[in-house]
């Protein structure tokens, strides 16, 4: 009976050590298994998009494809993720970017090291107001409708248009306040005018003056005036011979001072047309007997430029540098310009005929404040314009779209100094 006792004791005993030690291998093994999860967490591999964020907007695109479902990992957005617009103008302004349609939709988790997308920038630019555009051409025109009409001044942008009074040769003081101008009805003479056209006053009384011109400093007018000559027609005979001579009236330059009205004139040939003051005040040109001329103010020395008697309404440009004139072709006008010392003469214009095949004209011509561009009138279009082109020519178009249509504009080929363009 002991022994059986014993031996039922012994057996206990192992069964026991038995399940102890089962116990302790499944211990063993719960651990085992609760320690190797973590490591496996932490050592999961970011997003494949995350990898590629520095590749081309392709490559990224063809990535995002292949990925299957989101991770919870915060996404970055690449910078060169150009396909993604952002509907904020900066990426700070959402949760997180805008999905692609060819990307997973990221979490709402947002990622402190995102990148504003350029795309985001661009519309944030796009947003801006846009800059007012500058007018092509600034300043102010004053022009004659026809010799001895109506003159009215515009901005060169096209607004503003005023009439202001009657007269020739209208043109601007130097400082764009007021318009000098001949008249040839009652009372005659050399007239200035403001340029809101108030105050209208004469300066100097003759019956026949023209082509007005300021001194620099806007206190002195150049102009020319009708003095004696032939002014008819003369029937000559010898024996019994008998010829006509034609008229040859004489036109001598004036200067007069518009405060004090004193008046002088220089020495000067018989005929001096259209004289225009130099921007330095040291000199004139005029439209002599064979070609245009220029000379000193006291007419001590002078000196021809061209050649060409059909030479006519000179100007200078505001460097002193160029002069612009009109010159009769043998059956229509057209504009040059040539230095001041008679070299690189140039031919601006070469007007196309009208369509019946009859010669159109350009004449006139006006530089502008800047000496860039010069503003002529012509008849190209069937009717008679204001146009403008560059200082050589080129780029030849109308300077007005339609605020001019309802004044009939005409050169009459009296060598009318037809614009003035001051700043």
């Amino acid at each position: 009976m002991m022994r059986t006792m014993r031996i039922i004791s012994i057996g206990l005993v192992l069964l026991v050590g038995m399940l102890l030690m089962a116990g302790c291998d499944l211990g063993s093994g719960l651990m085992g298994s609760g320690d190797t999860v973590e490591p496996t967490i932490t050592a999961i591999p970011l997003p494949t998009r995350i990898e590629a964020t520095s590749q081309p907007e392709e490559t990224a695109t063809q990535v995002g494809q292949s990925e299957a479902e989101p991770t919870a990992q915060p996404t970055t957005v690449s910078p060169t993720e150009t396909a993604a617009p952002a509907e904020s103008p900066t990426a700070t302004q959402t949760p997180s970017p805008q999905p692609t349609a060819t990307q997973p939709e990221p979490t709402a988790t947002p990622a402190p090291t995102s990148t504003p997308a350029p795309t985001a920038t661009a519309k944030a630019q796009a947003a801006k107001p846009k800059p007012t555009a500058t007018p092509e051409f600034t300043g102010k025109l004053v022009f004659q409708t026809t010799t001895g009409g109506d003159f009215y001044t515009i901005h060169a942008d096209g607004t503003g248009l005023r009439r202001i009074t009657d007269g020739v040769d209208p043109v601007w003081s130097p400082d764009g306040t007021r318009i000098a101008f001949t008249r040839w009805r009652e009372p005659r003479g050399v007239w200035v005018i403001n340029a809101d056209g108030s105050e209208e006053w004469r300066v100097f009384d003759w019956s026949e003056t023209r082509w007005p011109s300021w001194s620099s400093d806007g206190s002195t007018i150049l102009f020319s005036r009708q003095e004696g000559g032939r002014l008819n027609e003369t029937e000559w005979c010898f024996r019994r011979w008998c010829f006509t001579i034609g008229p040859d009236p004489h036109w001598q330059p004036g200067f007069i001072n518009t405060w004090d009205g004193s008046f002088r004139e220089p020495p000067s040939p018989n005929v001096v047309l259209a004289p225009d003051w130099s921007p330095d005040g040291q000199q004139i040109v005029y439209d002599g007997v064979q070609g245009l001329m220029i000379q000193t103010v006291d007419g001590e020395v002078s000196w021809q430029i061209t050649q060409d008697a059909r030479d006519t309404g000179p100007v200078w440009s505001p460097n002193g540098q160029r002069v612009a004139f009109t010159r009769k072709q043998h059956d229509h006008w057209e504009v040059y310009a040539v230095n001041a010392d008679g070299s690189n003469l140039r031919r601006l214009t070469a007007t196309p005929e009208h369509p019946d095949g009859t010669p159109a004209n350009s004449a006139a011509p006006a530089w502008s404040p800047d000496g860039q561009h010069i503003a002529f009138f012509t008849d190209r279009s069937g009717q008679w314009e204001i146009w403008v082109m560059n200082a050589n020519g080129s780029d030849q178009k109308p300077m007005f779209a339609t605020e001019l249509t309802s004044l009939p504009l005409e050169y009459t080929s009296s060598a009318e100094r037809a614009i003035s363009w001051t700043e």
